[in-house]
């Protein structure tokens, strides 16, 4: 197989299409040029070399030595003369040229003679007088702009294959692809075949829709990912009693609740509270929940329940799930930033809140860590709910009882900040809420946790 030399490397292969046209008039008709060869290399004759292989003739084509002084003037020549090529095609071929050293009379040029006599390029090692050819010189010799030429010149300085081969077939604008060269891959190539297929007109417009088209793809990402973690996400709207008997037994993990002790409690400085719904309603309530929450948890589960600002209702509370659950004797203490309301002339106001503790049967799940008793936490205010929790409070005590995976059950959601800390810890939540209103209010927080989590 015969190598091209570097000067026939100046000028564009023809296309796949035109090549397969010149392989069939050649094993029709017959190689009409010889093949130039300098040094053995292919010094004109390229295509036609290529031509013949892919005809599948017989034999090595014919051939002949290049004679003269000047070889690169005569590649040009000849291929000027022979090939219509466009101002692109052009830019890349004085790219190309102006690669090279030339001496000889600087007369000629000026004088603005043929490009074979301006060009006395030769083979021999540069010598103190040979120059490199000039942007002006190329650019006056072939009709193209020295603009269009540096355009050419990035392109094949980028070593990109793919804009190379666009600028030699003409496939792209020789300006387009020197913008193209300062993107880097992969985006690159997609603006590029943008352009090649037509599908934009500009590399503007290219990167326009490329842009759309990140975008989308992000957000379809961002809506798969936000879906994947809402699928561990189970939310009913109803009566917790009721929703309960749809949980699987021994399912869940971890029980965090806040019954409703007394909905829309209103304290004065007096001392005075107005619930709406008793004690005994919440009491009663919450008996019947925890025989629904000893079949749903699993061996272990741990169970927490807060007991009110009221602490005579701690002890209530532990009694209840005494009957059902393995009761820590003491309630967890989580202490808070704010203090309730009371006649500050005889009672000192309360800063902190019960939590009874205890998990299902034997044997029990271990803690996480070993933390006090006492967990301060300032309070949250993000919903306008009465009993709101804080998520940093939720958090700590959901890592304490669960591992990533694992289920977290509070069937009093309200505003639902349980399930905010569980889905934020990569938990499963089951929730319950009486209120669609409340419901409806967990859930878009769910969500919005879900999102700021992708």
């Amino acid at each position: 197989m015969l190598e091209a030399h570097p000067y026939a490397d100046i000028f564009p292969m023809l296309t796949d299409d035109k090549l397969a046209e010149l392989a069939q008039d050649i094993k029709e008709n017959g190689l009409q040029h010889p093949i130039m060869l300098l040094d053995g290399k292919i010094l004109d004759g390229r295509n036609r070399y290529k031509a013949w292989k892919h005809a599948g003739l017989v034999g090595e084509p014919a051939t002949v030595d290049y004679k003269g002084d000047n070889p690169l003037s005569a590649v040009i020549s000849l291929n000027l003369k022979r090939r219509h090529l466009s101002v692109t095609q052009l830019s890349g071929v004085g790219a190309r040229i102006a690669e090279f050293k030339h001496g000889g009379s600087r007369k000629k040029q000026e004088a603005n003679l043929p490009l074979d006599a301006q060009l006395p390029i030769d083979n021999e090692p540069k010598s103190e007088n040979r120059e490199q050819l000039t942007l002006d010189d190329v650019s006056n010799s072939l009709g193209v702009s020295p603009r269009s030429i540096k355009h050419a010149k990035k392109v094949i300085d980028s070593g990109d294959k793919r804009l190379i081969a666009a600028m030699d077939s003409d496939s792209v604008a020789v300006s387009a692809l020197d913008q193209l060269v300062k993107i880097p891959i992969p985006d690159r190539h997609t603006l590029l075949d943008m352009l090649l297929s037509g599908e934009c007109k500009s590399v503007k417009s290219a990167k326009n829709r490329l842009s759309d088209m990140k975008a989308a793809a992000l957000a379809a990402q961002r809506e798969a990912q936000i879906l994947d973690i809402m699928s561990s996400v189970r939310l009913y709207c109803g009566d917790c009693l009721e929703q309960l008997r749809q949980v699987g037994d021994s399912s869940v993990h971890c029980v965090i609740i806040d019954p409703p002790y007394g909905l829309e409690v209103h304290n004065t400085r007096s001392g005075e509270k107005d619930y709406a719904d008793g004690y005994d309603y919440a009491f009663d309530l919450l008996d019947d929940v925890c025989c629904e929450l000893n079949r749903v948890c699993v061996k272990g589960a741990h169970v927490y329940v807060f007991a009110g600002s009221d602490f005579r209702l701690s002890g209530k509370v532990y009694d209840i799930m005494s009957d059902y659950f393995t009761m820590q004797d003491w309630p967890i203490v989580w202490q808070k930033d704010n203090h309730t309301m009371c006649d500050f002339k005889k009672w000192y106001p309360r800063k902190h809140e019960p939590i009874v503790f205890g998990h299902n049967v034997e044997p029990c799940r271990e803690l996480r860590k070993c933390i006090p008793d006492v967990i301060t936490c300032p309070r949250d205010n993000n919903t306008g709910h009465s009993a709101e929790k804080p998520i940093a409070l939720l958090e700590a005590l959901i890592k304490q009882s669960t591992t990533t995976g694992e289920t977290v059950l509070d069937c009093f959601m309200g505003a639902g900040s349980t399930g905010v800390a569980a889905v934020r810890q990569k938990r499963t939540f089951i929730g319950i809420e009486l209120e669609q209103r409340w419901h409806d209010v967990a859930k878009g927080r769910m969500v919005e946790e879900a999102s700021d989590g992708v």
